[in-house]
């Protein structure tokens, strides 16, 4: 073995010219190949953190009359089935293991309408048990205007800032939090040259809109003027309710449910002179009771749940995850099934599936180029040798003497140059994620994992960038080791 390391690196020594480009071509497919892993790997984790973590779970449960799995941007006016046994759900849910927590809520699209005659807005709607979201997902909300969560049990909307443009951009509607003034520097050029005239609201009128449901339209206060950490241009479309508001507005009232009413109106229906109600007089002059508020009815209503969010804990797969679930759900006989995070966001996953694929493409063509390079390379350096080579096997050198005499060559020359290359790869991720890259590019953002380039090396990604350095030596050296050892000495001398 001393022999044979040693008569490599004289030989690739001798041949300097040579080892420098085989080894120029190895450096350059570790360094890149290393890169490569760690922008898959900060992909992953940033789509983890950004997605899984800070907005729709690993996991989505929903009912089996959902056709769809893709829940998030279905087209306006289509809903999304309710669950017809949440409870069933919860109580298969409590008993997986791996779960880190869950929530359900409702989501669905609404109008925002336009109080002042004009176009309505749209937005998707997220109606949630702000207490119970809030442990599952604690930190996905910065607030920009007013608070990042609701003060109290009341009615409330969180409003995104990309879904507060958009309502502006339809309806010219300026929405602002409950009690607050306008902050000049957040308003769109065409609402700043509009200043005096711009209709601003703290309040939004909102009327659930699809295809199943006879909605009602409800007032409820804006809160906050929040985003999300990351993905902002995809959160952004989605408005945070309170559950109760949600129902009223989706229309997901009980009929058979009792609304109390005071003495006050009580008299007024049960008294004996209702035609003075309708005699052209003036109503007004009547004592009035206000309307009976649905929301207390609502609160207690059920139906309204159509999804259940589901973290796992770190670890866990989510396809293997959404597997495990929807086959306890069936054992149970539960009316729902499970999904994981990329068949639930539809184009987002899909979108995420198709960048990752790209990126992992891109490195095994690189790994096919630098095998076929070096290959080339060696073989010309086999044929170049060949007096050389013909000279040892006139000597008493064997085949496999030379076979292993080339492997030996090849890999001093990976170790070398391949660990010189894995690496400056680690120290270009390293650099490159304390760069502060950013972007508000929507498809960018996807191959970033966030809003920040923030690439990164597990363990794992070193041991796999020696494996593909290795695989790249390997499939390159084994045609110039064969026709090395194909050579004789006749034509060694015939060569001379």
């Amino acid at each position: 073995m001393k022999l044979l390391l040693t008569l490599s690196a004289r030989n690739l020594l001798r041949h300097r010219g040579r080892s420098l480009v085989v080894g120029l071509i190895l450096f350059l497919g570790a360094f890149v190949m290393t890169v490569g892993n760690g922008v898959l790997t900060g992909m992953d984790r940033g789509l983890s953190k950004n997605i899984t973590d800070g907005f729709l779970g690993h996991v989505v449960v929903m009912s089996d009359k959902q056709e769809d799995d893709n829940i998030l941007f279905l087209v306006m006016g289509k809903s999304i089935a309710p669950l017809a046994d949440e409870a069933g759900v919860e109580a298969v849910l409590a008993k997986q293991p791996g779960i880190l927590g869950y929530v359900p809520v409702g989501k669905n699209a609404a109008m925002a309408l336009n109080e002042d005659g004009g176009n309505p807005s749209y937005a998707y709607l997220l109606g949630v048990d702000w207490a119970r979201y809030r442990t599952v997902f604690p930190n996905n909300l910065k607030a920009l205007e007013g608070a990042n969560a609701p003060d109290d049990d009341g009615p409330f909307v969180l409003l995104p800032q990309i879904a507060r443009k958009q309502g502006f951009d339809l309806a010219g509607t300026w929405f602002v939090p409950k009690g607050a003034a306008v902050v000049d520097t957040a308003l769109p050029e065409l609402a700043r040259s509009h200043r005096s005239t711009l209709p601003v609201r703290d309040e939004m009128v909102l009327m659930g809109f699809s295809e199943d449901n006879a909605s009602s339209d409800v007032r409820v206060p804006v809160r906050g003027i929040v985003r999300y950490p990351a993905l902002n241009n995809l959160w952004g479309h989605f408005a945070f309710v309170d559950i109760a508001s949600y129902r009223q507005c989706m229309g997901y009232v009980n009929p058979t449910e009792s609304v109390k009413l005071d003495s006050a109106q009580n008299a007024l229906l049960t008294g004996d002179n209702l035609d003075a109600l309708f005699g052209g007089g003036d109503v007004g002059a009547a004592a009035q009771p206000s309307a009976p508020n649905l929301t207390d009815s609502v609160k207690s209503s059920g139906g309204a749940w159509n999804l259940v969010l589901v973290r796992m804990q770190p670890g866990q797969d989510a396809k293997a995850s959404a597997k495990r679930i929807d086959s306890a759900l069936k054992a149970a006989k539960v009316p729902a099934r499970a999904v994981s995070w990329n068949k639930a966001s539809g184009p987002v996953g899909a979108m995420a599936v198709l960048i990752r694929g790209a990126l992992f493409s891109f490195v095994t063509i690189l790994f096919v180029v630098a095998a076929i390079i070096v290959m080339n390379t060696l073989s010309m350096a086999a044929m170049e040798r060949a007096g050389e080579i013909g000279m040892m096997r006139a000597i008493g050198a064997g085949r496999n003497f030379v076979r292993v005499l080339f492997l030996g060559e090849t890999l001093l020359l990976s170790l070398l140059f391949g660990g010189i290359g894995i690496a400056a790869g680690a120290v270009t991720v390293l650099v490159l994620a304390h760069a502060g890259i950013t972007t508000d590019n929507d498809f960018l953002q996807m191959a970033y994992g966030g809003e920040t380039f923030q690439p990164s090396l597990r363990a794992l990604d070193y041991l796999l960038a020696l494996v593909q350095l290795f695989m790249t030596s390997a499939s390159a050296v084994f045609y110039p080791t064969l026709l090395a050892s194909r050579i004789t000495p006749l034509e060694a001398i015939a060569r001379d």
